[in-house]
């Protein structure tokens, strides 16, 4: 425990102070008791150097891991595909994934929707809010998006000026729709959890759209599509 917590020199002084204190029990025993301690209990002088390296050894690994990690992490939000507050991905990853779902839908036939969050009265409801509520009511929007989302499904954070999120799926117009009702359920319902938030009065407005080929011709058009969705959800 000394070495996960404290590092292996404080490991080893402590284990040190172990091996004094077993030697001092040995010549009481043998000088002052006149009894012979068993050779095998030499072993216990060993045993906890050995235990406090291989402790130190894993915690180093695990260190680095995580150092790795962090700098993973790192990387992904400097390269524009995770945002750093929400960890979704952002429109740069949306453009790229977007192509790939419009292919799929081209060569396998199969449905491409996409939906599109935002916060009614936003820029009005912003005055009245504290950063620390602007900051929760992100976060509880982003966990009732991704938990509402199954495997397949890609959830965005397209815009933090103006939050809004995304999700594209292979899915058609009437999935898209009730995923939508599910999620609005999900934030009213953490929304009246919190007490911080109860006195406002927040609702989330959605676009649900479909990849059509005869009017769209790039994700930028599907995204504003879906953009404009959201100026008739009333």
């Amino acid at each position: 425990m000394i070495t996960y917590f404290n590092g292996i020199m404080a490991g080893l002084l402590s284990n040190l102070a172990f091996i004094f204190l077993q030697i001092a029990v040995t010549a009481y025993f043998n000088f002052k008791l006149h009894q012979v301690v068993p050779t095998k209990m030499m072993l216990w002088l060993i045993l906890p150097g050995l235990l406090s390296i291989a402790v130190a050894m894993m915690v180093n690994r695990q260190q680095r891991l995580r150092a790795y990690n962090r700098f993973l992490r790192a990387q992904l939000t400097e390269r524009g595909t995770f945002d750093s507050q929400t960890h979704l991905r952002t429109i740069v990853a949306f453009m790229t994934d977007a192509r790939v779902y419009v292919a799929n839908h081209r060569q396998y036939d199969l449905p491409v929707a996409m939906i599109v969050l935002r916060i009614r009265y936003y820029p009005e409801l912003k005055r009245l809010m504290s950063s620390q509520q602007q900051q929760t009511l992100i976060r509880v929007i982003t966990t009732s998006l991704t938990a509402v989302a199954q495997d397949n499904d890609l959830t965005y954070f397209l815009d933090a000026h103006h939050p809004t999120w995304g999700m594209l799926l292979h899915a058609d117009k009437n999935r898209a729709q009730q995923l939508v009702l599910k999620i609005k359920a999900a934030v009213n319902a953490q929304l009246q959890q919190n007490e911080s938030m109860q006195s406002l009065d927040v609702s989330l407005i959605a676009g649900v759209i479909d990849w059509d080929a005869t009017l769209m011709h790039s994700p930028h058009d599907l995204l504003q599509s879906g953009i404009r969705e959201t100026e008739y959800d009333v």
